[in-house]
């Protein structure tokens, strides 16, 4: 109570001077206080925010000098709103919504008022502050922030609405009138931010909230501040709003707490998450398909070619082992594994791991690494002679490259890696999660790949292509369940029962314990585009039909 009745104190004694939170000088506050307002940043920063908020209380109380008291405010207002006390940080941080200097820390300010005033129900408050954060944002905040106003712009009488249509840019009206509403918990502030905002923007494509002609779902979104905590408040207050659907974190931590919240209440979960094998807490759907899952499928096409011996090369890292060892698994008994040659973690030099393979010579080589590392790896194979160069005569000191087949997971794969490694990789089968902006002789990937790139702008990475993949399958679920009546959670089950579709990862299908089924996404390079692996057919007696 005496520190919420200091903190009352210096709110009324606030002046209208411009304040810069992160500004260096603090003339005539002692040095100690100076430190520990510093550290109180770093905790906010470091996404600390029970931390930043003992150090900073203090430094609010009436004795201190006003303009420290001010910024130990601003302090205090944020963490108290990413702690989830809400009350407490809309009357530390509304004084401040038209003092703080431009900037990240403004438009973090003005999101956050706007969150605060729409739980409250003041609509007009909150388009107000999605209109001053609209002004400094990126343009994947913009996108989701039109996406907010809207919803709040409807609830306004009707002459009201067209001057927030125009102030915020948004279309006249939906073409199709929303059916459902999904929520979405991603960290669009904190260290995990650039998680965050590659998952958004690949779910508002996915949604068609992007383009013109309105979505058949609402999405609503809460920032998780890159914290465990505030992952699952946002994911109970969404629950309790009657969202269909959640979509989870990317982030390890937050996506347990969103499936564990999900899972007390029966509420369907997509994970967009990069790589887990773990068992579904309560009704998960992972999107990505483990990396283990993409080795066995290299294994399989390894042995469908027949080569005879393979070595495989990975990271000395806990990750590289486990692929060494559920490819060593998979291939043990059918074909001859010459050699599990490991580099070390952000190795740049294969040197010695081409001697290696020039000894072994083995006739396949398995890298179940990224595509940055592909490509160095690559290179420096082909410069040693273990693999061949497009239109370079095969020999080096009389002996053909002994690898004929290089086949990879290719983590991360984009338009670099052919650019700067196609001619050394040709014939390479992937396992990607997605296929990047690259072209493809799948004409639905291929559409979407040229889809992605047209609306934002750039090519799509794995986060973008799951996110997408999560809003386009829970559109096309809803419509198949629900036969044009709302959405409701049950409608949603029904349309997801024999759904097949194919995503930016391709074909949409899982299993009964919620992971992806269907064969692996494989492609060959061939020149400067790929073209499908697809599994051969099986006949009616088990034998391959072609």
């Amino acid at each position: 109570m005496a520190v919420a009745l200091a903190l009352g104190a210096v709110i009324a004694a606030g002046c209208p001077r411009r304040l810069d939170p992160r500004a260096q000088e603090l003339p005539g506050v002692r040095r100690e206080d100076v430190e520990r307002y510093r550290l109180a940043l770093r905790a906010l920063d470091e996404q600390d925010p029970g931390r930043a908020r003992a150090l900073a209380e203090p430094l609010a109380r009436p004795e201190a000098p006003l303009e420290l008291a001010e910024r130990a405010r601003y302090v205090l207002g944020v963490a108290s709103y990413r702690l989830g006390d809400l009350a407490t940080a809309r009357t530390l941080l509304r004084p401040l919504a038209e003092r703080l200097e431009p900037g990240e820390d403004a438009i973090e300010l003005q999101a956050i008022l706007a969150d605060l005033a729409r739980r409250q129900g003041q609509v007009v408050e909150a388009l107000g502050h999605y209109e001053r954060f609209y002004r400094g944002a990126r343009p994947v905040e913009q996108a989701y922030i039109r996406a907010e106003a809207t919803r709040l712009v409807a609830l306004l009488p009707p002459e009201a609405q067209a001057s927030w249509r125009q102030r915020l840019e948004l279309p006249a009206g939906s073409a199709v009138p929303p059916s459902g509403a999904v929520g979405l918990v991603v960290p669009l502030s904190g260290r995990d931010r650039p998680l965050g905002d590659r998952v958004l923007r690949g779910v508002l494509l996915g949604l068609g909230l992007l383009e013109a002609g309105g979505a058949p779902l609402e999405l609503h979104v809460r920032d998780s501040a890159s914290s465990v905590e505030r992952a699952a408040a946002a994911a109970a207050e969404l629950a309790a709003t009657g969202v269909v659907a959640l979509i989870g974190s990317p982030a390890r931590g937050e996506r347990a707490a969103v499936e564990r919240e999900a899972a007390g209440r029966g509420l369907l979960v997509l994970d967009v998450s990069l790589a887990t094998a773990e068992p579904s807490r309560g009704r998960t759907l992972r999107l990505a398909r483990p990396p283990e899952v993409r080795v066995r499928a290299l294994c399989e096409h390894l042995v469908r070619e027949g080569h005879r011996s393979v070595a495989m090369l990975a990271p000395e890292t806990p990750f590289g082992r486990a692929m060494l060892q559920q490819a060593a698994e998979a291939l043990r008994g059918r074909v001859r594994i010459v050699g599990e040659l490991t580099f070390p973690d952000g190795a740049t030099t294969f040197v010695a791991v081409a001697k290696q393979l020039l000894q072994l010579r083995p006739e396949a080589l398995l890298l179940p690494v990224s595509a940055a590392q592909l490509e160095l790896i690559a290179a420096q194979l082909a410069a040693s002679g273990v693999i061949p160069t497009q239109n370079v005569p095969g020999t080096r000191g009389g002996q053909a490259p002994p690898v004929r087949l290089v086949l990879s997971t290719a983590e991360g794969l984009g338009e670099r890696l052919l650019r700067h490694a196609g001619r050394y990789l040709q014939g390479a089968v992937l396992a990607p999660i997605s296929l990047g902006g690259l072209p493809v002789d799948d004409p639905a990937l291929a559409a979407l790949g040229e889809r992605f790139r047209r609306v934002l702008g750039e090519e799509g990475g794995a986060l973008d292509a799951l996110a997408h993949d999560a809003g386009h399958l829970l559109v096309q679920a809803c419509a198949a369940g629900a036969g044009g009546r709302p959405c409701t959670a049950a409608a949603l089950e029904r349309g997801l029962e024999g759904l097949q579709r194919t995503g930016a990862t391709g074909p949409l299908s899982f299993d009964a314990q919620g992971q992806r089924s269907g064969p692996a996404l494989l492609v060959r390079i061939d020149g400067m585009q790929l073209r499908m692996v697809h599994p051969p057919k099986v006949s009616y007696n088990g034998r391959s039909a072609g």
